[in-house]
C-alpha cells in the first residue's frame, strides 16, 4: 500500500516538537557520564592490585603496545615483570627522524624485549611489527643504506622465527607493517610451520611471497589473509590467493593492479571477502559457493562477474556515482541477501522521471544499514530505493563516510555533483516513504539536527508498524555509561497521534513530556 504524504503542517509541527524535546538529551548525557566515571575509577584503582596475575595481563593487553606496558609495571613491585608474560607483542612504529625506516635503537629494543622473556611465558598468540624495512635490490652493496637493510631482514627472519617457536598451537595473528615498496621473502619457517592462522600485510611488494609459489610451499594453517597496499609486479592476484587453501576470510584493500588485469577468486572455503578502494580496467570474478559475507567498497573494474555466491547472507556495496551501472548491477545479482549495506550516493539517478532502479522487487532484504544524509533530496533518493525493499525490518543510518579524509577519489566526487534546475526540480517533489514492514530503526551519530527530527517525523507518521527507534548520540559511541535515546512503540504512537491544531498545541507538549 502506497503511502500518502501528510500534511506539510504537522510534519513541521511534529518535527519542532521532536528538536526541542530531545536537544535536552545531550547535557543530562554529559552530566551522568562524569558523574559516574570518577566513582567508577576509585574503586578500580583500589582493588586492581588484588587481581589475579591472569587478569592483570589480559588488562595489559589492551595497551597499544609493550612500551606501555612496560611503563606500567612501575605501578607497584607486583607489575614490575608483568609485561615479560604478556601473550602478545605488539612493537608500533617509533616516530624518529627517519619514520620510513626502523633505525637501530627500535630494532635493538625488539631484540631485548624478546630475549628478556623468560621460557615459562605464556604462548604467544599474536605478533605485530611495524614500519619495517625491506630489501633492497639495487645500490651499492656497500653503501650504508644497503647494509642496513640487509640486517634488518635478518632481523625479521629472527623476530619471525621467535614468534613461531614461541607460539601455542596457533599463532593467531602475525600482522608486519612495511614502511616501503621493498620487496622481501619470508623465512623458511613460516611456511614449514604451518601455524599462523590470521596474516596481515601492509604496504610491499607480493615477491614478499615470492618464496611460496616455488614448488608446492604453501601455508596450510593459515585462514584469514589480508593485503593492504600491495603491488603485484609480474604476479596475480589471483595467483597469490591460490596459494592458500584453506583460507575463510581475505581482505584486500587500496593496492595497485595492473591494467587489464584478470582477477578471480575461485574457493569452496571462502566465508568472508572484502574488496575496497581499488580502480583497474580489468575484470573481476567471483566463484565461491559458501561465502556468506562480501564487502566491495570504491573496487572498481571494467567488467564483474558472479558465478556462484548462493550462500551470500551479507554485502556491503559502494561505489562512486559515475559507477552507478556498475552499482545497480551487483546489487542486481547478489539479491538474495538479507542484509544490504550502501551508500546514498545516487540521487541524480535514484530521482530520475519514470527511472525503474531494478528490475523486481529486492524482497529478501530484511535489514539496510545506508551512509545519508538528512536533507530533503537525500530522504528521497532513499524513498525510492526503499520501494524496492517490501520486507525491510531493520533500518540503519549513519552519516557518510570520507574517503581517505578527502572529497575526491581518484579524480572523482565522492558525492553527486547537481545542476540546479535538476535540484530545483526534484526539490518540488514530495516525499512519500512506503515502509510496510519497518519494524526497528537505530540512526548512528544522531546530532539533534532540524533536518535529522523532521526525517524522524516522516517515519513515526509512514511506518505503521514501527516498534522502536533508537537514536545514538556521538557521546555514546565512546562512553559505555552514556544511554542512547529510546523512542519505543507506545511513544510512536502517541507522537502519531498528536494534534496539529494550533488551539490543541499544550496538550501536544504534555505529551511529548515522557520523553524526558
Amino acid at each position: 500500500m502506497a503511502a500518502v504524504d501528510p500534511q506539510p503542517t504537522k510534519i513541521n509541527r511534529l518535527a519542532l516538537s521532536l528538536f526541542k524535546c530531545l536537544s535536552q538529551f545531550k547535557s543530562a548525557t554529559s552530566i551522568s557520564s562524569a558523574t559516574s566515571t570518577p566513582t567508577a575509577t576509585a574503586t578500580a584503582t583500589s582493588s586492581l592490585s588484588d587481581l589475579p596475575d591472569d587478569v592483570l595481563l589480559h588488562i595489559l593487553g589492551f595497551l597499544p603496545s609493550i612500551k606501555e606496558a612496560i611503563q606500567a609495571s612501575l605501578i607497584s613491585r607486583r607489575w614490575r615483570n608483568l609485561w615479560l608474560r604478556l601473550p602478545q607483542l605488539l612493537f608500533p612504529a617509533t616516530h624518529n627522524r627517519r619514520l620510513w625506516d626502523m633505525d637501530r635503537k627500535s630494532a635493538l629494543f625488539i631484540h631485548r624485549a624478546l630475549a628478556l622473556r623468560p621460557p615459562q611465558s605464556p604462548q604467544l598468540h599474536k605478533f605485530y611489527l611495524q614500519h619495517v624495512c625491506g630489501y633492497q635490490d639495487g645500490g651499492y652493496q656497500n653503501s650504508r643504506p644497503y647494509q642496513e637493510s640487509l640486517q634488518r631482514k635478518r632481523d625479521l627472519e629472527s623476530w619471525i622465527s621467535y614468534a613461531i617457536n614461541n607460539q601455542s598451537d596457533a599463532l593467531v595473528l602475525l600482522e608486519l607493517h612495511f614502511s616501503t615498496f621493498n620487496c622481501f621473502e619470508f623465512p623458511a619457517a613460516l611456511t614449514n610451520a604451518n601455524v599462523v592462522k590470521s596474516l596481515k600485510i601492509t604496504l610491499c611488494e607480493c615477491r614478499l611471497l615470492g618464496r611460496l609459489s616455488l614448488g608446492s610451499a604453501r601455508i596450510k594453517s593459515l585462514t584469514s589473509l589480508s593485503l593492504d597496499k600491495i603491488t603485484f609486479g609480474n604476479y596475480r592476484a589471483d595467483e597469490i590467493l591460490s596459494l592458500f587453501d584453506n583460507l575463510i576470510s581475505f581482505s584486500f584493500e587500496d593496492s595497485f593492479l595492473h591494467d587489464n588485469s584478470v582477477v578471480k577468486i575461485h574457493s569452496l572455503k571462502l566465508k568472508e571477502l572484502n574488496l575496497g578502494f581499488i580502480r583497474c580496467s580489468g575484470s573481476l570474478e567471483i566463484d565461491c559457493p559458501n561465502l556468506t559475507s562480501l564487502v566491495m567498497n570504491y573496487y572498481y573494474a571494467k567488467e564483474i562477474h558472479f558465478k556462484d555466491v548462493s550462500s551470500l547472507v551479507e554485502a556491503r556495496v559502494c561505489f562512486l556515482p559515475i559507477h552507478f551501472e556498475k552499482w545497480r548491477m551487483v546489487v542486481n545479482s547478489i539479491s538474495h541477501v538479507k542484509h544490504l549495506a550502501t551508500r546514498n550516493n545516487f540521487e541524480i539517478e535514484f530521482l530520475q522521471p519514470n527511472h525503474v532502479l531494478f528490475g523486481s522487487p529486492l524482497c529478501n532484504v530484511k535489514q539496510l544499514e545506508i551512509q545519508t544524509g538528512y536533507s530533503k533530496v537525500k530522504v528521497l533518493a532513499m524513498a525510492s530505493l526503499l520501494v524496492f525493499l517490501p520486507n525491510l525490518e531493520t533500518l540503519i543510518l549513519q552519516p557518510p563516510l570520507i574517503i581517505g579524509n578527502k572529497k575526491y577519489y581518484y579524480g572523482y566526487s565522492a558525492e553527486p555533483e547537481w545542476e540546479e534546475s535538476k535540484r530545483v526540480a526534484a526539490m518540488e517533489r514530495p516525499i512519500l516513504l512506503q515502509l510496510p514492514s519497518l519494524k526497528f530503526v537505530k540512526i548512528k551519530d544522531f546530532k539533534q539536527t532540524m533536518e535529522e527530527a523532521i526525517f524522524i517525523s516522516y517515519l513515526i507518521l509512514h511506518g505503521d508498524a514501527l516498534e522502536k527507534i533508537l537514536l545514538v548520540h556521538p557521546l555514546v559511541e565512546g562512553n559505555s555509561t552514556a544511554k542512547p535515546v529510546v523512542l519505543d512503540e507506545r511513544l510512536i504512537n502517541k507522537l502519531r497521534a498528536l494534534p496539529c491544531q494550533k488551539k490543541e498545541k499544550k496538550e501536544s507538549k504534555n505529551q511529548l513530556r515522557v520523553l524526558g
